[in-house]
């Protein structure tokens, strides 16, 4: 077969462009750290990473969630932790107004510091958690708690609603994480009506209702607030449990995606250091090739 000196030049020219191409693929290999630069290097690698990474996004949302979750808990927990330690104060103050020698001036002085109580856990039912209102349901933008009668309050009213905010922690697990205001601060022991009790029967010298009813009232927000504290708890302790298998996969998958895409860097600059060498061969043999010129052919 004849062959043309176009044929000869555009074979050659194709050849050199295709190692110049290789080298840049493996340039691009040893830069990057990945052997996938395209779909087309390896269409099933490639397949596979998508896969991964699509999991790898999940876990990472998962994650997200959780840390979420603990966040609004953690800020929860502490809200009524707080509460509980302002009805144990209250009912130091039942156990001293319940002695029928006290004073009228120190009756009032105590009931005086029941009604500063009502006001601390007033705003401790209306505690919010980045902007949001923590016991509003899922009206997080409206203030729950209203204070309602007097001067001083007669007991308060809830503005939230009955939502229940829910996130997904992994596959299959779903957690509730908040608690509803109405449930914590009336439907167990309605605690803003056993302070204004409390502080009626201060004013009043009615001891007798003090001692029994007053103090009971107490201690079953007391009891009622800490099972809640308790269910966030486990709560919590499931989200750790959660958070931990989420961060052992993450492991294994960026670890399957690195199997499926990274490059092999001690392999891929002898790969670039052969492919140099049949470069510049090619060159060589090329510029034989094309050596006879003009000038060649008058010298």
């Amino acid at each position: 077969m004849r062959v043309s000196n176009s044929l000869l030049f555009n074979t050659l020219m194709t050849d050199i462009g295709n190692f110049v191409s290789r080298m840049e693929d493996l340039r691009q290999q040893i830069a990057t750290g990945k052997s996938l630069q395209t779909p087309a290097d390896d269409p099933l690698g490639a397949s596979r990473a998508v896969s991964i990474r699509a999991l790898l996004a999940g876990a990472e949302q998962y994650e997200k969630n959780i840390r979420d979750a603990r966040d609004w808990l953690y800020a929860t927990e502490s809200a009524l932790s707080h509460v509980v330690d302002i009805l144990t104060t209250a009912k130091d103050k039942a156990l001293k107004g319940a002695n029928d020698t006290l004073s009228t001036d120190a009756r009032q002085a105590l009931a005086y510091e029941v009604g500063q109580l009502f006001d601390e856990l007033l705003g401790r039912a209306n505690s919010q958690h980045e902007g949001r209102y923590l016991f509003a349901g899922l009206k997080t933008g409206t203030k729950p708690f209203e204070a309602t009668g007097g001067p001083p309050p007669t007991g308060a009213i809830y503005n939230g609603d009955q939502g229940v905010k829910t996130i997904d922690a992994e596959d299959g697990f779903v957690v509730t994480v908040n608690v509803k205001g109405e449930d914590a601060f009336i439907n167990g022991q309605d605690l803003f009506a056993a302070l204004t009790k409390l502080q009626k029967d201060l004013l009043d010298g009615n001891s007798a209702e003090i001692s029994s009813t007053d103090i009971a009232n107490l201690d079953a927000g007391i009891d009622h607030l800490s099972q809640i504290i308790g269910q966030i708890g486990s709560r919590t302790a499931r989200l750790d449990r959660a958070d931990d298998r989420i961060q052992d996969d993450k492991i294994k998958l960026a670890a399957m995606l690195s199997k499926v895409e990274d490059s092999d860097l001690a392999k891929s600059m002898v790969a670039l250091q052969m492919q140099e060498v049949i470069y510049k061969s090619a060159l060589a043999a090329a510029s034989h090739v094309i050596r006879p010129t003009l000038l060649d052919f008058l010298r």
